[in-house]
């Protein structure tokens, strides 16, 4: 008989624990994205994993205190919706936990939207002696992912890569990973990458984007008329 209790009792506690659904961890983005549902509307961009693709979500976190500018690792339980009325969600998220809070971008719509719509070609480099035009500009520029918070681009040689982080008008960039061609008659790059490292502010004006070291301009780009093949 106590056996007996014992199994039916060991039955009812596995039932139990696995009745209850565990949380599901969420990615969200620093930023929201214009979404059409019923109306258009911000929608928040989820992933289900650090490497996963962001998708819309046009519903309610609830308990979620978001802030535009910080990355969330998140946890939530899915909460269904009585009677939901005619095309809307059948249920909405409740947070659980905030695992992790990064701050990544605080950057103005307008600015977002010419960063990360366009490739910004080199127009100015300081080198020893000031300044200095670069004319044959094609082969060094810069493209920004805000959504991934990465830049790609070339350095005048190589092919680059990293990482961004804007919060107003700072700006700064990790090392660069490049590949590793050699190319002849070229010290662009090496100087490109020594100031790059040294950049902690950014003025976007006028399809022109500057990058300072304080109040001293490193490196200068701009979105050209017509761009280079």
């Amino acid at each position: 008989m106590k056996i007996i209790l014992l199994t039916v009792f060991l039955l009812f506690l596995t039932v139990n624990v696995f009745s209850k659904e565990l949380p599901i961890r969420f990615y969200v983005a620093n930023h929201k994205a214009e979404c059409t549902g019923i109306i258009k509307q911000m929608c928040y961009l989820l992933k289900n994993s650090p490497k996963g693709e962001w998708k819309n979500y046009s519903g309610t976190i609830e308990g979620f205190d978001y802030e535009e500018g910080y990355e969330y690792e998140i946890l939530v339980n899915k909460k269904e919706i009585e009677n939901p009325p005619a095309d809307a969600p059948s249920f909405i998220y409740k947070l659980v936990s905030v695992v992790k809070k990064t701050p990544t971008m605080v950057i103005s719509e307008s600015n977002r939207e010419m960063l990360g719509g366009n490739t910004f070609y080199i127009s100015r480099i300081r080198m020893e002696h000031g300044l200095h035009f670069v004319e044959n500009y094609s082969d060094s520029y810069i493209n920004f992912d805000l959504n991934e918070n990465r830049i790609s681009g070339k350095d005048d040689c190589n092919n680059i890569m990293g990482e961004v982080t804007i919060n107003g008008s700072k700006i700064s960039f990790s090392i660069l990973a490049t590949t590793r061609m050699m190319c002849d008659d070229t010290k662009t790059d090496r100087i490109f990458h020594q100031l790059i490292r040294k950049v902690d502010k950014y003025k976007l004006k006028n399809n022109r984007l500057k990058l300072y070291q304080g109040k001293k301009l490193l490196l200068e780009y701009f979105i050209p008329e017509v761009k280079p093949e």
